[in-house]
């Protein structure tokens, strides 16, 4: 069974709590008004299907955090301030908390410096947001375009700009050049094909 950290579980508990709050004064309410048993049987199944969403969530997203620091190495309080960051963006870009943790998963695992993470993610949500392309491959295509153009970290966002902007002019798709760019970067760079003004170190 995962195990979660106590004040996460707490976090948890009190969110059921709340919600079986609500759902037993809206019983109350309703067996006032007379509403009938079945009425009262949809409502009680309604609440169960909140409450098991509300924890998959959570365990959903807890895990994906867990798998990020096997490679992190991050200790608890590390960990902690890391998934209130991977919250924040959730907040600001529309994706869910666990896809933002497979995501930071795969920043990790691209070789990202430690010091751009949260930054790098942030921009690849939203690139992948805007460019209707998957979180994971927004950071694949992007981390080789970087690294074989010897720009920094930072300029993940005008890179992916490029490809969003490149995507649009053309009969493509972002997800399709992301997986073209990979193998052609590379080769492009030593030839001396230029990304534009995107950063340099």
């Amino acid at each position: 069974m995962l195990s979660m950290d106590a004040k996460d579980f707490g976090d948890a508990v009190r969110s059921v709590v709340d919600e079986v709050k609500k759902s037993s004064e809206e019983l109350e309410r309703m067996s006032s008004n007379g509403i009938s048993f079945m009425a009262t049987l949809e409502a009680i199944e309604s609440v169960r299907k909140a409450v098991a969403d509300l924890l998959s969530d959570f365990n959903s997203f807890d895990k994906g955090m867990r798998a990020v620091n096997t490679m992190a190495g991050l200790n608890a309080d590390g960990l902690d301030e890391m998934k209130g960051k991977v919250e924040e963006i959730a907040n600001v870009v529309p994706l869910a908390k666990d896809e933002l943790a497979n995501g930071l998963y795969q920043v990790n695992s691209n070789g990202v410096p430690e010091d751009n993470w949260i930054l790098f993610l942030e921009q690849s949500a939203k690139a992948s947001v805007g460019g209707l392309a998957d979180l994971e491959e927004t950071v694949k295509v992007t981390s080789p375009v970087i690294k074989n153009y010897g720009l920094t970290w930072s300029a993940a966002g005008d890179i992916q700009d490029k490809i969003q902007l490149t995507a649009k002019n053309g009969v493509t798709s972002f997800e399709e050049m992301a997986q073209a760019l990979p193998r052609v970067t590379g080769n492009a760079a030593i030839l001396g094909l230029s990304v534009g003004n995107a950063g340099s170190v």
